[in-house]
């Protein structure tokens, strides 16, 4: 654990880059820009988020991925950001919510591992 103010232990970091100000989802996506912002402006005028405790962010590798995310998702996820797939349009069977996800409804509606990559 690294040392911090007044010799107190750091036990979190703040992640934070401005870069991250220009990734923006869709104009509907609940995740604003603004929000960010906001956050960071009050840490800082309550003198909550000392500037040594900000870690500016990073690309995760793949094997910082795969310890949250099947390799699958990964691929479709890095094939999406690069425009070589566009989301499918929502069929009967999935919910409108899962049209941005390669989660897809595969099975009877009472089965809840139904949802699942397929």
């Amino acid at each position: 654990m690294a040392e911090s103010h007044a010799g107190m232990k750091k036990h979190a970091v703040f992640i934070y880059s401005e870069d991250q100000l220009g990734y923006k989802f869709s104009d509907t996506h609940p995740f604003n820009q603004k929000r960010l912002i906001l956050t960071i402006d009050l840490l800082r005028e309550m003198d909550a988020l000392p500037e040594d405790l900000i870690v500016p962010a990073r690309t995760a590798t793949d094997e910082e991925l795969l310890l949250a995310h099947d390799q699958r998702y990964i691929d479709i996820v890095k094939k999406a950001s690069r425009g070589e797939i566009t989301p499918e349009p929502s069929s009967a069977n999935q919910p409108a919510n899962q049209e941005n996800s390669p989660y897809a409804y595969c099975g009877d509606k009472q089965d809840v591992d139904a949802y699942r990559m397929c």
